[in-house]
This record gives C-alpha cells, sequence and structure tokens, in this order.
C-alpha cells in the first residue's frame, strides 16, 4: 500500500517538484496552443457571400474590361497583388474570393495541401505587411 506523501522526506519533496513542474509545463503548453489558435484566427478573412451579392451590377459592367488587379482602388494592393508569385496569387484568390476549400486547389493544381496552405498565408502576410496592417 502507498504511504501518503507528506512532503517532508526527500523522496516526497523531489515527487512535489517534479508534480509541480509537469503541471506548469502542461498549462504553458495550452496556453501557447490557444494563443496560435487565436492568432491563426485573427489572419482568416470572413467573407459573407451576401455582401458580394449586394453589390450594384452595373457597376462590374463598367468594370468588365478591366482585370481584377486593375479593378482594385489601392495602389499598394495592386502592387503587391502584381509582385506576387502566380501559383500563390491563384491559391489566395481561389480561397478568398471564390471561398473554395484548399482540399479543391491542391488536387486541381497537383501540390501538396501544406505547400497550399503556406502559399496562401504567405499571402495574407505580404497583403498586411504592403498594407500597413501589421504581421511578420
Amino acid at each position: 500500500m502507498r504511504e501518503r506523501n507528506d512532503g517532508k522526506s526527500a523522496d516526497d519533496i523531489l515527487r512535489n517538484q517534479f508534480t509541480a513542474y509537469l503541471v506548469t509545463a502542461v498549462r504553458n503548453r495550452k496556453i501557447r496552443y490557444l494563443q496560435a489558435k487565436r492568432r491563426h484566427e485573427q489572419r482568416e478573412l470572413p467573407l459573407d457571400i451576401e455582401d458580394y451579392a449586394a453589390e450594384p451590377r452595373d457597376e462590374t459592367d463598367l468594370l468588365g474590361n478591366l482585370s481584377l488587379i486593375e479593378q482594385l482602388e489601392d495602389f499598394r494592393l495592386q502592387q503587391a497583388l502584381r509582385q506576387a508569385k502566380t501559383r500563390d496569387l491563384y491559391i489566395f484568390l481561389a480561397k478568398a474570393l471564390d471561398d473554395r476549400p484548399l482540399a479543391d486547389i491542391t488536387a486541381e493544381l497537383g501540390i501538396g495541401f501544406h505547400t497550399a496552405t503556406n502559399a496562401y498565408h504567405r499571402m495574407v502576410r505580404k497583403l498586411r505587411r504592403e498594407l500597413g496592417g501589421g504581421g511578420k
């Protein structure tokens, strides 16, 4: 039968210190995980289809002859999109504007899921940096 840990013997002190270390390590890991998850969720841009459906149709007719990039009013955004790699830009626009799942995009392009995810987040960071929104 186990003896009660009274914290007076050297073994009990060591056991208590180790238990405290484990509890602290697990708690810190949980905090880091939740912080990383929150940062990831903040990077994602919400996309409401109803907002785009409510746009006037006559404006799109006027802009129909221009490319998507030329339709943007922000010059810094235009420059950032023009400087992007073609594949990264395609992945970003397919996910952000067309709301396509990355699994579909990867199947179409024949690349790995992590490659597409990295390309998407690289574009998000680049756009934030170029537009002064911070980011790494």
